[in-house]
């Protein structure tokens, strides 16, 4: 996501960050994982890439709204996914292929999530974060044990998201203590 927008709401490039985007002197490049090439995006084309980067939290929100208006997990999870896909096609097609292109990237090392969180967030944050993680643990362990979850399925899935909230949390804590001993 956009750390800094400038003034009339522009969206530098340098100002983009993610899982598949790398800061290098003077360019920002996604590095597409399928074919194993950089794109370059430019001051023009961030904005753009902001909305499309959004593509995979739309797709979970439509699969939610579908499952909350039908209450079928499988609709629910089929309509998501085909969100998604039509989304990852639009992405590829409509924008990332017109990028300039950079055969063959060899992309540069990055640090972790720990390291990376220790070092760019503040300590209120990271606090915030282990709070909403271990919350959200508990608010779907209470649902689960109420019975609010009805089929099999949808209880796999809050064991799994509160097992991965309460994963997101620990790697926080661990990036507490990190920045704790740094300071």
């Amino acid at each position: 996501m956009a750390q800094n927008v400038g003034r009339g709401g522009n969206i530098r490039s340098a100002d983009l960050n993610g899982i598949n985007l790398y800061q290098e002197k003077k360019r920002t490049v996604y590095y597409d994982i399928f074919t194993k090439n950089g794109y370059i995006i430019n001051n023009a084309e961030a904005r753009t890439y902001l909305l499309f980067s959004a593509r995979y939290a739309l797709a979970a929100l439509v699969g939610c709204l579908v499952y909350y208006i039908n209450n079928n997990l499988v609709v629910c999870l089929a309509v998501g996914l085909a969100v998604l896909v039509v989304l990852e096609v639009l992405f590829r097609k409509t924008y990332l292929y017109k990028l300039p292109e950079i055969k063959n990237y060899q992309r540069p090392k990055k640090a972790g999530y720990i390291a990376e969180t220790a070092e760019k967030e503040s300590y209120l944050r990271i606090v915030l974060l282990i709070i909403c993680g271990v919350l959200l643990a508990l608010m779907i362990a209470s649902n689960t044990r109420n019975g609010v979850y009805k089929d099999q399925l949808s209880v796999v899935l809050a064991y799994v998201v509160t097992f991965g909230a309460l994963f997101v949390a620990m790697l926080n804590v661990v990036a507490l203590f990190k920045k704790f001993r740094n300071k």
